[in-house]
């Protein structure tokens, strides 16, 4: 790819309603390569909605959205990846063999991948259906860093990670090459992996801004004082 950031969406003055209710007005951006964003603002304020517009899920009422030609990993709360019945090991090499390769090009033994995402390897023969919620949850996020992707659309996702796979995710992110979109009110989270703020105003319309999560918030919080 040229020097020239890749252009992945184009939002052009959208406006999305759900069951008659304005969520998303005059919303207009445009999200490049290597953008790393985090959609935030109060519950039932409508970022998932965003999301599942990014994800072709869910039409917009009117505007323009074009998507360029590129691919993506969606991660979601309810782990729609995996399937209970596999185990670790078929998860992974659904073709046989005992190799991932990396969305960087590196090509290694599962074992040695997943060792980065605590996991032994007495577990490779473990049935996902038998881990525990949080071994489920860096399963699927070690699943989705061997996906060939360009964007990474997050909808909270370190709900229910302890610290050491949130250290994990943080991580990842942070060497990832492609664009991160994610949901998120965890603001130390936010803060270190975020470059941009989408954040959902009470009257619908969308924010971008380049301050930290945590500086808006103490912004917030002065100005709800003053009221």
């Amino acid at each position: 790819i040229s020097n020239k950031k890749k252009m992945l969406f184009e939002l052009d003055n959208i406006y999305v309603t759900l069951n008659n209710k304005p969520l998303i007005k005059n919303f207009t951006t445009r999200i490049l390569q290597k953008d790393t964003i985090a959609i935030v603002g109060p519950n039932g304020s409508g970022k998932s909605t965003l999301l599942k517009v990014f994800l072709q899920r869910l039409k917009i009422d009117s505007g323009n959205l074009k998507k360029g030609d590129f691919k993506i990993g969606y991660f979601d709360q309810h782990r729609e990846m995996l399937n209970d019945d596999k185990t670790i090991m078929h998860t992974f090499c659904p073709n046989g063999g005992d190799r991932v390769i990396l969305d960087d090009g590196r090509n290694m033994h599962v074992f040695g991948y997943l060792k980065n995402f605590l996991f032994p390897r007495e577990y490779l023969d473990k049935k996902i259906g038998a881990l525990s919620g949080g071994e489920k949850n860096r399963i699927a996020l070690a699943l989705l860093f061997t996906k060939k992707v360009d964007c990474l659309i997050m909808d909270e996702p370190t709900n229910d990670l302890d610290i050491p796979t949130i250290n994990i995710l943080e991580e990842q992110l942070t060497n990832f090459n492609g664009a991160v979109i994610i949901v998120s009110h965890d603001r130390y989270f936010v803060d270190k992996i975020a470059k941009k703020l989408f954040i959902f105003k009470k009257d619908k319309t969308i924010e971008e801004s380049y301050q930290l999560y945590s500086q808006y918030l103490e912004l917030e919080k002065e100005l709800h004082e003053l009221d």
